[in-house]
C-alpha cells in the first residue's frame, strides 16, 4: 500500500485513469466518463492526518458536435466545457454537481493519467 507524501504526483488537473476511476467507483451511469482533481495544490500537499480527501469532478467526454459556446470560457458557473489532450475525444463536460470525494490514502494507490487539460 502507498502512502501519500508531500511529493505526490497529484496535482489540481490531474486526470484519473479510467481503470483507477473504476477501482475507486467514480463512474457515471450512461456515458463514457473522465475525473479531474479539483483541489487545489495546497490541500494535496498537506498530510492525510490533517486533509484526508481529494475533491475530484467526474465528467464525461465530449465531441465537436456536441461542444457548446455557452459552456466555454468560464461563461458558465455551472457547466463548463474544457478542451483536453490525450483522451478519446477533444473536449470534457464538468458540473458542478459531479464533485466527489476520494481519500489521499486511496488516491495513493494510482498513478495520474497522461490526459490533460490544454
Amino acid at each position: 500500500m502507498e502512502t501519500w507524501s508531500r511529493a505526490t504526483p497529484w496535482r489540481q488537473g490531474k486526470f484519473l485513469t479510467k481503470n483507477s476511476a473504476t477501482a475507486l467507483g467514480l463512474s457515471a451511469d450512461g456515458f463514457d466518463s473522465l475525473v479531474v482533481v479539483a483541489s487545489h495544490d495546497c490541500d494535496l500537499s498537506q498530510l492525510p492526518e490533517s486533509e484526508p480527501y481529494v475533491e475530484v469532478v467526474v465528467g464525461r467526454e465530449v465531441t465537436g458536435e456536441e461542444l457548446n459556446g455557452n459552456f466555454t470560457n468560464g461563461k458558465n458557473a455551472r457547466k463548463l466545457h474544457l478542451p483536453i489532450e490525450g483522451g478519446d475525444t477533444p473536449y470534457i463536460e464538468l458540473e458542478v454537481l459531479s464533485k466527489q470525494s476520494v481519500l489521499k490514502t486511496e488516491l495513493a494507490e494510482h498513478a495520474p493519467s497522461d490526459v490533460h487539460l490544454n
